[in-house]
């Protein structure tokens, strides 16, 4: 009884590590040509670290030289946005300012990440509040 379960429990380990078929796959062949394009034309020397899939967009991890990036795609290969972290001591003194002189001065700068999309540019600043609070931040300090 005793090796049935040694065989069992191997077994088992064997199947759960056999079957994530998509660790198998090196992240550039998990691209369709139309995501692998606008990256390549995007970042060209950047390194694909991770790719998730999901129903309705696609999100790459590279890495820009030193830098990581999370880019976003939707299902057509269209370019949605990229966000990259920004340590605090980064932050432009007119985003902290508007922080400051806002409704929401008390609460500490939890996160910042600076966003780039097709439809502007911003730092996306969570505060960590109950709840959190998200703020939408132009270099020139204007909470949008």
């Amino acid at each position: 009884m005793k090796r049935f379960w040694m065989f069992l429990v191997a077994g088992l380990v064997v199947l759960a590590t056999a079957c994530d078929k998509e660790d198998d796959v090196p992240p550039m062949e998990q691209l369709d040509a139309a995501t692998r394009s606008v990256l390549e034309g995007m970042y060209p020397t950047a390194t694909i670290v991770d790719v998730d899939n999901y129903a309705e967009y696609t999100e790459v991890e590279i890495l820009d030289g030193t830098t990581y990036r999370d880019l976003y795609f939707d299902k057509a290969g269209a370019w949605l946005r990229t966000e990259t972290d920004v340590r605090l001591a980064d932050v432009p003194a007119a985003v902290t300012a508007a922080v400051a002189a806002s409704p929401h001065a008390t609460l500490p700068i939890d996160d910042v990440d600076w966003i780039e999309s097709p439809t502007g540019n911003y730092y996306a600043v969570e505060l960590d509040g109950n709840p959190d609070v998200y703020l939408k931040i132009t270099t020139e300090g204007v909470i949008l």
